[in-house]
C-alpha cells in the first residue's frame, strides 16, 4: 500500500465506525450505509475512492 491509501484506508475506518456524523452520514439501525451515499460524502472532505 502506497501512502494515500492507508491515509484512505484510515479516514474510512473513522468515519464508517466511529464517527459517521463527521461528514453527514446517517447509518440505519443495523450500522449500515448506501454505498452511493458515503462515496458522495467523502468527496467534499477530500478523498474519493474508485471502483
Amino acid at each position: 500500500m502506497d501512502q494515500i491509501d492507508i491515509k484512505i484506508s484510515k479516514f474510512l475506518s473513522y468515519v464508517l465506525r466511529h464517527q459517521p456524523e463527521s461528514i453527514g452520514l446517517a447509518l440505519d439501525n443495523e450500522r449500515w450505509a448506501d454505498n452511493g451515499v458515503w462515496l458522495t460524502k467523502t468527496v467534499p472532505v477530500g478523498y474519493m475512492c474508485v471502483i
